[in-house]
């Protein structure tokens, strides 16, 4: 065979693997794929091209081929066995409940849970809170302790994350960082991690989220939340509001997205990128702009809700409720 086909081949063989895999997994014969976890390791996508464009027109382009296919196979074969059977546990968003979790000493044994939270102080006047995360999954609530500022339950992987608060005496203003801690290891590369956090309904509070990829579900209808601003890479997000005057805005790459807003408030709503209207004239809203939405009653609301969504292929779900 000319070796200037080795291209076509290395993607045919590319093709058929991962055929073969998604037919395995349908079958049932492969279990549960960590996609998450896979994508941590896409410079290895750099690394074939790179052989191919050097060894494509010597006798030795077909190390190429069967480098991809070993590789395929040994990922494959670490994220259903060694992944899951080192370490293995499932998530519950409920209040009551902590994780349950099966733990086999092995790779990430180093794994574990953080808690933390701190008193709720009468001078405090606004609460803000970054959050930096990952990949995995985030619920985020009210606390049902009013005494707490907040409540956070970290589940995480190798490094425990980083919280921190601070209040401003002066401004009467309190800030919270919870954010993941990098650390390349060679069997920690996914660090999928589970967090919950929850936080006070007597202050008004801003958040910022950035992540990568996951589920990320954020019950923010008891909140006063005047500012929430959301970076996301891919995954599923649900958003509950309340009724309450907030400024929104959500930043997606790939993304679906359930919106639950209250009826009650003026809601407008600015897109930039692929998103689609019809949900937003389903759910009543009209278009009084190019890519603007608003609700009937928008202009006489005490409250408004004002959104603007940045996706570049993102499915965006609006409930009124």
């Amino acid at each position: 065979m000319a070796r200037g086909n080795s291209s076509q081949i290395i993607i045919g063989i590319l093709l058929v693997c991962l055929g073969l895999l998604f037919l395995l997994h349908t079958l049932g014969l492969v279990p549960r794929i960590n996609w998450l976890f896979l994508l941590d390791f896409w410079p290895l996508i750099l690394i074939f091209i790179g052989l191919n464009i050097l060894l494509k027109d010597t006798g030795l382009w077909w190390l190429v081929p069967l480098l991809l296919v070993a590789t395929i196979i040994f990922l494959l074969v670490f994220t259903n066995f060694f992944y899951y059977r080192s370490y293995h546990y499932e998530y519950d968003f409920d209040y009551d409940h902590d994780y349950h979790y099966e733990y086999n000493p092995g790779i990430f044994r180093d794994s574990g849970t953080y808690r933390s939270s701190i008193e709720m102080d009468e001078k405090i006047k606004r609460l803000k809170v970054d959050l930096s995360f990952g990949a995995g999954r985030i619920y985020l609530g009210a606390t049902r302790d009013e005494e707490k500022l907040y409540e956070a339950i970290l589940r995480y992987r190798y490094r425990r994350p980083r919280v921190d608060y601070l209040f401003e005496e002066e401004k009467g203003e309190g800030h919270l960082v919870v954010e993941r801690v990098k650390d390349f290891k060679w069997f920690n590369l996914s660090g999928e991690d589970n967090w919950r956090l929850y936080l006070t309904e007597r202050v008004p509070v801003d958040l910022e989220i950035n992540t990568g990829a996951g589920k990320f579900n954020l019950n923010l209808e008891k909140l006063q939340v005047k500012e929430l601003t959301v970076n996301a890479g891919a995954g599923d997000l649900e958003i509950d509001l309340g009724d309450y005057t907030s400024q929104v805005e959500l930043n997606f790459g790939a993304a679906s997205v359930d919106l639950n807003l209250p009826r009650e408030a003026g809601i407008e709503i600015r897109t930039t990128g692929v998103i689609s209207k019809n949900n937003f004239i389903e759910a009543g809203l009209k278009e009084v702009a190019d890519n603007t939405y608003q609700s009937e009653n928008y202009q006489q609301a005490a409250n408004k809700i004002e959104i603007e969504i940045a996706a570049s292929a993102s499915n965006i779900d609006l409930r009124l409720y």
